[in-house]
Order: C-alpha cells, then sequence, then structure tokens
C-alpha cells in the first residue's frame, strides 16, 4: 500500500506531465463535458510534444527547401464570423490584395495559367450583420469596393490576360431555417455552382453533414471561432484548394504552391503544435485502405476527412457549454494536432516549419533572410500582432518593407 500510495504522489505531482494526469483522473472521477475537453487537450499536448514528426526543424541557415507542388491552387477561401472593423479590417484588405496579386502568378509559374478564384465566405454573426441592419449593407458595399480595387490590381498585374487571371466570390451562408441541404446566396462575384473538378464522395458526404451541424439549433451557440472551423472545413471538402486566416499576408507566390496536403507547425510558444491558419488540403489529398491495428480498425480516408469526423465528434459536446466556457481552439489548431498525433488517417502530410507562415520578423536580419534567402511564405498577424499590425507597420522598418511590397494599393491608406 505504501508503494502504490508513492507511485501515486509520482504520476500525480512528481511527472513532467503530472498535470496531465490530474486533468484526466478528474475526468474519470467527474466526467463533465467540460473536465472530459481539459483531459483531451492535455492529453493532446502531452502527445503532440512526444511527437518527433511535429518538430520539423527550423529552417535555420538554409535557405527555404520545400517540394513544391507542380499544382498551384485554384479557390483560395477565407471565412468571415465577426464583423472586420480598425486594424483586423486593414489587415485583411492587405490579404486580400496580397493573394490577388500572388495566386495568379503561383499559376503561371507552373504553367496552369486560368484564374485563380478568392472565396469570401461571409457566416455567422457577419451574415447576420449583413443581412439585417443598414450598418450591414454598409459593411458589404465597402467589401464589394474593396474587391473591385483588388480586381484592378489583378488586370495591373497580369496585363497579358486581366480578364483571366483573378475571380473572386463573396457568398453569404443561408440562415438556419432554409435548412442544411441550402446553397448559398450570392452577394456578388464570379460564384460557379459546382467545382470544376467533381469531389470525391465521401467528401461530399462530410460536407453535407457539415451542413446539417451548421444549420442546426444547437450550432447556433458556438464560439465564432468554432463557426469558422466548420465552415473552412466545408469549403475544403467541397471545393479543394487553400484557406487561409484574413490574418495571413501572403508574401510569396510559393504559397500557393506548398504540398498537398500541407499544415504549418506553430512556433514552441504556441498552445498547440500545427497551425490552421494556412491549409492545403486539396483532391490529391487521398485516403486508402490501411489495416495497421489502429483504434478505429480499417480505415479510408484522408487527413481533411478525418478533421471533419472529429469536429463533427466534438462540436456538438462544446455547443452544450455557455459561450463563456467553450475553448478557443479546441476544433482548430488542436483539432489539426490530435487528428495527426493520432494517425487515425491514410495518406501523407507534410509538417511545415513555423517559419514558413509564422517567422519572427523582430529577429536580427530578418529581411535579409527573407527576401535574400527566400525563408518565409507568408506573415501571420496571430494574437497580439493582429492589435497592433498598424503600429508594426509604421514603426518597424522591416515590416513596412514586406507590407509596402505585399499590398501596395492597401499600403497607401496607413501611412
Amino acid at each position: 500500500a505504501f508503494l502504490a500510495l508513492l507511485l501515486l504522489i509520482r504520476v500525480l505531482f512528481l511527472e513532467e506531465y503530472s498535470w496531465v494526469n490530474r486533468r484526466c483522473l478528474k475526468a474519470a472521477a467527474l466526467p463533465t463535458i467540460t473536465n472530459r475537453i481539459e483531459c483531451s487537450e492535455a492529453y493532446y499536448h502531452r502527445k503532440a510534444n512526444l511527437d518527433p514528426t511535429l518538430w520539423p526543424p527550423s529552417l535555420g541557415d538554409d535557405a527555404l527547401s520545400l517540394t513544391q507542388s507542380n499544382h498551384a491552387v485554384t479557390d483560395v477561401h477565407y471565412t468571415i464570423t465577426t464583423r472586420l472593423d480598425g486594424e483586423a479590417w486593414d489587415l485583411a484588405q492587405c490579404s486580400l490584395e496580397a493573394t490577388a496579386r500572388l495566386c495568379p502568378r503561383a499559376r503561371e509559374d507552373t504553367g496552369e495559367g486560368g484564374p485563380c478564384r478568392i472565396n469570401i465566405w461571409i457566416v455567422g454573426g457577419a451574415a447576420s450583420d449583413l443581412r439585417g441592419a443598414e450598418a450591414g449593407l454598409e459593411e458589404a458595399k465597402g467589401i464589394l469596393a474593396m474587391l473591385d480595387d483588388v480586381w484592378a490590381v489583378a488586370n495591373l498585374t497580369n496585363p497579358a490576360s486581366p480578364s483571366a487571371a483573378l475571380l473572386w466570390c463573396v457568398r453569404i451562408a443561408d440562415p438556419p431555417e432554409r435548412g442544411p441541404d441550402a446553397r448559398f446566396d450570392v452577394l456578388s462575384g464570379d460564384c460557379a455552382s459546382v467545382p470544376e473538378q467533381p469531389r470525391k464522395s465521401d467528401d461530399t458526404e462530410r460536407a453535407l453533414a457539415m451542413r446539417s451541424w451548421l444549420a442546426s439549433t444547437a450550432a447556433q451557440s458556438q464560439l465564432p471561432a468554432h463557426v469558422s472551423d466548420a465552415w473552412r472545413l466545408t469549403a475544403l471538402l467541397e471545393w479543394g484548394g487553400m484557406y487561409l486566416d484574413a490574418d495571413v499576408l501572403p508574401i510569396a507566390p510559393g504559397l500557393f504552391q506548398l504540398p498537398e496536403p500541407s499544415v504549418p507547425t506553430q512556433n514552441r510558444n504556441g498552445a498547440y503544435r500545427l497551425n490552421g491558419g494556412v491549409l492545403r488540403l486539396d483532391d490529391k489529398d487521398e485516403g486508402k485502405e490501411n489495416d495497421k491495428g489502429l483504434k478505429h480498425g480499417v480505415i479510408r480516408r484522408s487527413y481533411m476527412q478525418a478533421l471533419a469526423d472529429d469536429h463533427l465528434a466534438w462540436a456538438p459536446r462544446l455547443a452544450q457549454l455557455p459561450v463563456e466556457k467553450q475553448t478557443f481552439g479546441f476544433l482548430g489548431p488542436a483539432a489539426l494536432t490530435r487528428v495527426h498525433t493520432d494517425h487515425n488517417y491514410t495518406g501523407n502530410l507534410t509538417i511545415l516549419p513555423y517559419n514558413v507562415i509564422e517567422p519572427n520578423f523582430f529577429e536580427d536580419n530578418f529581411c535579409l533572410k527573407m527576401w535574400q534567402e527566400k525563408r518565409s511564405l507568408a506573415l501571420h498577424f496571430s494574437g497580439k500582432k493582429k492589435k497592433t499590425f498598424l503600429q508594426s507597420v509604421r514603426r518597424n522598418l522591416c515590416v513596412r518593407s514586406v507590407v509596402k511590397n505585399a499590398c501596395p494599393l492597401n499600403f497607401q491608406t496607413m501611412k
């Protein structure tokens, strides 16, 4: 009994991950939704830290060497879940302008040609705003006016074939009462009704399941971040391509040629290992039958399909909690991490070093490293960096030069 007591003390208090054991013991004794979520978070935090595939070497002193895909994205997706104002709006406009400039270039570099389409999905609270008050209509006009400017930028950037260089589509999600099978109200733009390349049936079925969940009454009490997590998966399942957060600033066409599929890591200070700000999950991300004694038995699903299954399993549980107790990131970066660490999917997944997307642009010689050695493909102004975006543009010469080069049109309003 004494040895058992010593072992229990060691497991609960003396080991590096004793806090994980304490959380999960609490969940076993009191299996509430909150306790189970906290246990799951802790368990996968430990599992991720012990998973060597989630710790790719940083770019160090070497130039960026990635096996770029010979297939550039056709569709780039953004989701807007809350009203964009202030610095968030400035950053979103800059991101869209940079994408409009670089995505067509990426398609030219691969020899594919043809247009790149920017898809803006206005959902959740932002969709309600646009449908309702007059202020919402003004915001809609602002989005469209900005996109007109982006179109002009694309024409100037691609004078040989301006009309074919860039397409854009703005959709407002149908309200829940229209049902899960309802399509989208097209606000404006070049919105195709179906993708040019038919999606796999497994993707289509999961997309319908995601729509069904999003149209349910329970889903209306989610955090905006969880709504965004659901819609980005739905868009990728239906259309393929790449998802970008509105606070991600593309700075090189190589971003739109990332391997399929690929997900960037966060730096070591991040709460989770994988970063959902950039997702390249495309048609060629195909699951194959695999029987390796995994807990799910024989599986045939891609990483993206596994993400959708994880979301559909966890989202209804989180929605039972008050909004203030719903865990931010649990259906986003935490989901990306736990699906990968469980390895219950088939096919390959490229894990990108954190400084491909989230370099420290305050480090010495960052601009030299980025421009001359082509280290980074995007800057992710996540967290506090988003709130001080304009301050960084005005005070940090390095950030200023990057932003001026990426979105010169919008830069004129930031001075």
